[in-house]
């Protein structure tokens, strides 16, 4: 896939003519599979949820590790489609789209560590997706191909009889979905928002209350067009809830990005950093690839150094190479010197005006020469805080450093 200018451009690539809320796993997956491993690891972007679609061929074991667990074989999985075929014939539900072999996923439940296979049922005008889970065979048999397929067919059935409810509750929360991207703006797009799956020995009447995974495409630390979202919506308050965060952290990602895009600068470097790349006279463009290159495979991934036992680390965030330091009684990270310990308030108080090297006899800090602009003490610790002053990179390289920081 070609790289996209933004969320609602890739989302459209992927839909292809489609409503986002369409998609089906597989039409999701081939998109994440072009992401850095770190845009979707541990769970951040809650595209577990979504899952992954069925192959056609492969067994599925559903469960988790750590308990019991049920094997549905490819043979049994392509039977009960065609019972749920041949049964939403017989009962005659009316715009209810059979389902085929891309109906089926498998995602996570309650927690990413049980995995459920769904089967998405198109309703035409909402999806219902339905699922058959490790928690009730605790106590009982695998459940057969006929008991799996009747569960499911009574609860299609009542979800026809209340589909007016349903269609109206859905389309409560995409209203509210797509105009809070609209809101959040520069870029950000829907790109999934389903019910959870209800177990096919669940009750029907229980589809009333079930919760939703929602899905937007924006920007992430790394400035790489990611998915992020909340796997447990029940109303429209909670999806507009969402907006505070992503207005704040998307919009300045955003601007950053395009600032870059429009100086062609491979991104920016913060004075800390700066002086721990200068003082090791490495290359701060070469540092800065390799912190990029880090955190495309962990989040947490950077370029370490050791100083006396403790570490130093250089990471990519929001488009700025930035320093995390740990050093005896604190830490320094996001423009804020830590010190451990019970401080009077007065030395709070007393702090702004000062060089931080004041504080802490650190070659960057020394370097730098940076001056706190505020302070404040809490139980623990002393803050000590500075304003950042980010350079391109490509200037930290030229003998225009000078103008760069006074620019």
């Amino acid at each position: 896939m070609k790289n996209m200018t933004d969320g609602l451009e890739i989302v459209a690539s992927i839909a292809r003519g489609r409503d986002y809320w369409e998609l089906r796993a597989g039409d999701v997956q081939d998109w994440v599979s072009t992401l850095p491993r770190s845009a979707t690891q541990e769970r951040i972007s809650r595209i577990e949820w979504v899952g992954n679609a069925w192959d056609g061929r492969s067994d599925i074991r559903v469960g988790s590790e750590d308990e019991r667990t049920v094997m549905l074989s490819a043979p049994e999985i392509t039977q009960l489609l065609g019972e749920l075929h041949r049964g939403i014939l017989a009962l005659r539900i009316a715009g209810v789209a059979p389902p085929m072999p891309d109906s089926v996923r498998t995602c996570c439940l309650s927690t990413a560590d049980q995995i459920a296979l769904v089967i998405d049922f198109d309703f035409g005008d909402f999806i219902l997706p339905l699922c058959v889970d490790h928690r009730r065979y605790w106590v009982t048999e695998k459940p057969t191909v006929d008991e799996i397929a009747g569960g499911m067919l009574d609860i299609l059935a009542h979800a026809d009889r209340v589909r007016g409810r349903i269609a109206k509750r859905e389309a409560g929360l995409r209203r509210a979905l797509e105009e809070t991207a609209a809101k959040i703006g520069r870029g950000t797009a829907p790109l999934w928002l389903r019910m959870e799956p209800l177990p096919h020995y669940g009750r029907p009447k229980d589809i009333a209350e079930l919760r939703y995974v929602m899905l937007m495409v924006a920007l992430n630390r790394g400035l790489v067009w990611a998915p992020t979202g909340d796997e447990r919506i029940r109303t429209v308050r909670e999806i507009r809830s969402h907006y505070g965060y992503h207005h704040r952290e998307h919009r300045s990602r955003a601007t950053a990005l395009a600032n870059l895009q429009s100086a062609g600068s491979q991104g920016l470097i913060s004075e800390v950093a700066l002086a721990i790349v200068r003082e090791r006279g490495l290359d701060p463009r070469e540092v800065l690839r390799q912190a990029v290159a880090a955190g495309a495979e962990d989040f947490r991934g950077g370029v370490q150094f050791d100083r006396n036992g403790k570490r130093e680390t250089l990471h990519y965030q929001d488009g700025v190479l930035v320093a995390l330091l740990e050093f005896e009684g604190g830490v320094y990270s996001d423009n804020a010197l830590s010190l451990w310990g019970s401080y009077p308030e007065t030395l709070a108080l007393g702090a702004t005006g000062r060089k931080l090297s004041d504080f802490v006899d650190h070659p960057a800090f020394v370097s730098a020469e940076l001056v706190a602009t505020g302070a404040e003490s809490r139980q623990g610790a002393l803050d000590i805080f500075h304003d950042g002053k980010p350079i391109p990179v490509e200037a930290a390289v030229t003998h225009d450093l000078p103008q760069a920081l006074a620019a």
